[in-house]
């Protein structure tokens, strides 16, 4: 059988990333990369091996609520909620996911959406 893990990611309502929805702007979350780096400064992420993937075919996301929390407060998570944001958490095929010290990185295709989470309450 198939080991399956569940990863978040935050969308927009027409299901696109948030950095490319411009929520954080809408959001009020500046100097995002301070707290969020990219997936090449994770060493966790084989990004060497990335390089070969078509980036439409891969999705950014979380492995739990406390990676979440590490890039956004409660209160940034709040207002990304206000500004249309819509956290989903889905299911993959361990397989097709990288997780890293700070994000992971999940084949799109192969997810399976499970549910959406109100971004506001957690």
């Amino acid at each position: 059988m198939v080991e399956k893990v569940k990863v978040l990611r935050i969308e927009s309502r027409r299901n696109r990333g948030m950095y490319q929805e411009g929520l954080h702007y809408k959001a009020n979350i500046v100097n995002h990369y301070l707290r969020h780096p990219s997936p090449e400064c994770d060493e966790k992420l084989d990004w060497e091996g990335l390089h070969y993937v078509d980036r439409d075919s891969v999705r950014f996301g979380f492995k739990d609520i406390t990676q979440l929390s590490n890039w956004f407060t409660k209160a940034e998570r709040k207002r990304l909620y206000k500004a249309g944001a819509i956290l989903k958490e889905f299911e993959v095929n361990l397989c097709d996911v990288l997780i890293g010290d700070t994000q992971v990185v999940f084949k799109k295709k192969r997810a399976k959406k499970l549910r959406e989470i109100n971004l506001g309450e957690i």
